[in-house]
């Protein structure tokens, strides 16, 4: 392993006059094996994603960069024209969207034996600023398929292997602007370079007012009174789009809140998004049964705007991160419980189709299925009815657990892959033709 000197200096001489600061080494994720790389982004440049040459696992990688000017900007991409790894598999580009074009995090999977090397590359995305908040959700997604899960009780047959991640993320004040890792004849580890911010963010804002601004809290006038149901933030958008001058001091106590007033979305957006999310559940047994389960309140208000708006997506985004961000953080916590459920029921619709009615003509079957009484636990116990049931009743009918059911379970959250698990036993226990 190189001193902290020596790696300095290599940063150096990889990235030229691009190191204005002193750059940070993350510690590369994955194995020992290949040899040690450094994929800088020239100066005045931020890391916007990865070109991977991916087949079962990643070959090579090649950083994406842009030049950032601002936050959010038009820009080009640029790209290094040599790869580190290997020369096999295809082309897939990892590349942040314009709306949030800088890499945040990156978690990488990576597995083996006699050599580990990376499966999984997930990159999370946001402002071309220093410490943006990580999404819920990865923004852009590899997975290669898995040898293996150290899950017993699943997988039939064969020794299993354990799928390992972790994940990296910049230190305070600083923002990837490059990639380092391992690399042979496939990518043996990953990681971030994290350097200073290129630009000079813009100051913010100054209030309307010269003079300092006091809470004013209630006061009489001839509008109708504040609805307590409606969160610091809502007032303090409401008071942003007035330009009043109590606005600046509501914004600090949205954001005290955990919530964001500055997000690009108003208060009728909300509103609309937590009626469709209310009408949504009164139609929808399960969603009401997990709506119950939701405390009243600012969580349950949360998880009604999430069901407004997660209520057709199959993967997330910064489109949907921008409501999560403008919700105060008790809000913020019903928003992805909805998320957590909706984004792999609409995922899989039509496994959870055929689940549902298998359980509905099936006495044993119902039984196991609400062994549990969470909503959870059903969508996952549906789910691998869908893939293992009976084919009579339009199930896949599969006989063993491969790597793409495997995929699927470890996506879904504790509770899901309990009723996965229970499903998958039950069925593989009968005798279908």
């Amino acid at each position: 392993m190189a001193s902290k000197s020596l790696c300095t200096l290599l940063l150096a001489l990889f990235a030229g006059s691009a190191v204005a600061g002193p750059d940070q080494m993350l510690p590369p994720m994955g194995g020992p094996g290949g040899g040690q790389f450094f994929a800088r982004c020239a100066e005045g440049e931020m890391l916007n994603g990865v070109d991977l040459r991916t087949g079962d696992d990643v070959d090579g990688i090649r950083p994406v960069c842009f030049a950032a000017r601002a936050p959010t900007t038009d820009f080009h991409r640029h790209v290094n024209d040599y790869y580190h790894g290997g020369s096999g598999g295809t082309l897939k580009r990892l590349s942040c969207p314009d709306e949030a074009p800088a890499v945040v995090a990156m978690e990488v999977a990576f597995e083996g034996e006699d050599t580990i090397i990376i499966n999984n590359v997930h990159l999370y995305c946001g402002l071309a600023l220093p410490n943006q908040p990580q999404t819920t959700h990865p923004t852009r997604v590899f997975d290669g398929p898995v040898i293996g899960t150290a899950d017993t009780g699943v997988l039939i047959g064969g020794r299993l292997i354990p799928l390992m991640r972790d994940i990296a993320a910049c230190p305070a004040g600083l923002v990837p602007v490059g990639i380092n890792g391992r690399a042979g004849k496939w990518l043996d580890a990953l990681s971030l370079i994290c350097g200073s911010l290129p630009y000079e963010p813009r100051p913010a804002p100054a209030p309307p007012s010269n003079a300092p601004v006091k809470s004013i809290g209630r006061v009489n006038t001839s509008s109708r009174p504040r609805d307590p149901s409606r969160s610091i933030c809502d007032s303090a958008r409401d008071a942003l789009s007035r330009q009043s001058p109590a606005a600046p001091n509501l914004v600090a106590q949205c954001y005290k809140a955990g919530g964001n007033a500055n997000a690009m979305t108003s208060n009728a957006d909300l509103d609309a998004a937590l009626v469709r999310g209310e009408v949504m559940a009164a139609n929808d047994a399960t969603l009401d049964a997990l709506r119950n389960r939701v405390p009243e309140g600012p969580a349950r208000r949360g998880f009604d705007v999430g069901l407004g708006i997660w209520s057709g997506d199959t993967a997330p985004g910064p489109g949907k991160q921008r409501f999560h961000d403008a919700l105060t953080r008790p809000e913020q916590q019903g928003f992805d419980v909805a998320a957590d459920y909706l984004l792999p029921r609409n995922k899989h619709a039509a496994l959870v189709k055929v689940g549902t009615a298998i359980a509905a003509s099936d006495a044993d079957v119902e039984a196991a299925r609400t062994a549990e009484a969470d909503p959870f636990y059903w969508l996952g116990f549906d789910i691998a009815s869908g893939l293992f049931g009976d084919p009579a009743a339009g199930s896949e009918g599969s006989k063993a657990i491969g790597p793409g059911a495997i995929t699927l379970r470890n996506a879904l959250n504790a509770a899901a892959q309990r009723g996965f698990n229970a499903s998958v036993k039950l069925h593989l226990a009968r005798s279908y033709p």
